[in-house]
């Protein structure tokens, strides 16, 4: 959980490529390690904690694509990645079961060990051009505006030009004109404001994952066990399902490149929906079922249009490492919570104290409201 902190810190100050080339590397020695059989478990630990690391590179890759998309192709592509990742979790254990019938017991592991690896070797950075005005902000090197002027000056006569690089520049440390209007007319300062929007995002997030954790996601698997007595591969069969649908969702998402706001009301909705369903009424087998997909449709369909939103409302410039790692951390602090508080739901479901479950994310989606309505004005005002 706390790994993106690290990640973001070192793309930060190194770039998104070494970050990606690392994490691919980390795959392959983790899965490398677990092909063996009988390992000692604190072996077994790190490997399986090698693995799971590289999903936190979310928190990367949405702040390059933020710094780096026009602000209309930013929430398409981030659905794009979203459903990639999807599909690589769909296929990745059929591929591996086939791999490891034909080569005998793990050397299927193997072969994605050498995958992991070839395409570390791919991504491994190239030297980095040291007058590229996005890196020289990075590493605190960039020239000052006296000298750029002097040095374009001098360079007009070979044909050298940096408008480019100038505009690139110029915007790394401004904000969103919409927004800076927006809060003039209500008398608030910028940076105040950017800050409590964080807070803000960052606790929507959370209060989402919270009640959808609590109320059906951690409490699935021990109510279709105990209640409705479901064996372990058909609960296998409903997570692949749901991600199988969530990555179609996603798809179509992607080709009908549908804004960021209807993207973020649907997601909201789906995590209202799938909680007030289990919640408000007596579960039932079927109820149960549809929570959990509608809940898992709603993490993946989330994050991309609500990091999009977010950095249409401050301005695509001032997105950091750092303000998307806080955000992408918001919904796994959550679900950390709504984990906890499984035991106290479990003993309360079918019982009217178990619809307090569904407050946080009531609480939620009145803030995602209050967000688009936000976005809207500033929309109207520009942006």
């Amino acid at each position: 959980m706390l790994s993106p902190i690290a990640l973001s810190f070192w793309a930060e100050r190194r770039g998104e490529r070494e970050v990606y080339a690392a994490m691919c590397l980390t795959a392959a020695l983790g899965s490398f390690c677990l092909s063996f059989q009988d390992l000692p478990w604190p072996v077994f630990v790190v490997s399986w904690s090698l693995l799971s690391m590289p999903p936190a590179i979310r928190s990367v890759r949405a702040a390059f694509l933020a710094k780096t998309l026009p602000f209309d192709q930013l929430c398409r592509v981030g659905n794009l990645c979203s459903s990639s990742g999807l599909a690589g979790g769909l296929l990745g254990p059929v591929i591996a079961t086939g791999l490891s019938v034909e080569f005998e017991r793990h050397d299927g592991r193997r072969v994605f060990t050498v995958a992991n690896a070839l395409v570390a070797l791919t991504s491994l950075p190239k030297k980095a051009d040291q007058s590229d005005p996005l890196l020289q902000h990075r590493t605190g090197t960039h020239e000052s505006a006296g000298m750029r002027q002097h040095r374009t000056g001098t360079d007009r006569s070979a044909g050298m030009s940096l408008s480019e690089g100038m505009s690139r520049q110029s915007t790394a440390n401004s904000a969103n004109p919409a927004a800076c209007a927006l809060c003039k007319t209500f008398g608030l300062d910028f940076d105040v404001f950017s800050k409590y929007l964080v807070i803000a995002f960052s606790i929507t997030a959370g209060l989402l994952e919270l009640s959808l954790q609590a109320s059906v996601m951690a409490l699935f698997q021990p109510l279709a066990v105990s209640r409705f007595g479901w064996q372990d591969h058909e609960i296998a069969s409903v997570y692949i399902a749901g991600a199988g649908v969530s990555c179609l969702i996603t798809l179509m998402a992607f080709q009908t490149n549908a804004s960021a706001s209807v993207l973020l009301g649907v997601a909201t909705g789906l995590y209202l929906s799938a909680v007030l369903l289990v919640t408000l009424s007596s579960i039932s087998e079927g109820k149960l079922l549809l929570a959990l997909i509608l809940g898992t449709i709603a993490q993946v369909l989330f994050i991309s249009p609500f990091i999009t939103i977010f950095a249409g409302m401050v301005g695509k410039s001032r997105i950091t490492h750092g303000l998307t790692t806080i955000l992408c951390l918001a919904p796994s602090a959550g679900q950390v919570l709504g984990a906890a508080l499984t035991p106290l739901a479990l003993a309360a479901v079918d019982t009217p104290t178990f619809a307090l479950v569904s407050i946080p994310a009531v609480l939620a989606t009145i803030l995602v409201i209050i967000f688009l309505r936000v976005f809207q004005i500033e929309q109207s005002n520009g942006l």
